[in-house]
C-alpha cells in the first residue's frame, strides 16, 4: 500500500506531493512556468488514478 501510515502526513495537499501528482515548476527572473507532474512516487497508484 502507498499510503500505510496517513499520520504522518500533517496537511492533506502533502500527499499529493508525497504520490508526484503536483507539477514541476521553473521560476527565473520574469519566468514563470508549471510543467508536467514530476514522475516521483508509486507509478502504480498513479496511473489507476489516471
Amino acid at each position: 500500500m502507498t499510503i500505510d501510515d496517513p499520520d504522518r502526513f500533517q496537511r492533506s495537499r502533502n500527499v499529493g506531493a508525497h504520490l508526484g501528482l503536483t507539477p514541476t515548476k521553473y521560476a527565473s527572473g520574469e519566468v514563470d512556468r508549471n510543467g508536467n507532474t514530476s514522475k516521483c512516487g508509486d507509478a502504480t497508484l498513479r496511473a489507476n488514478l489516471y
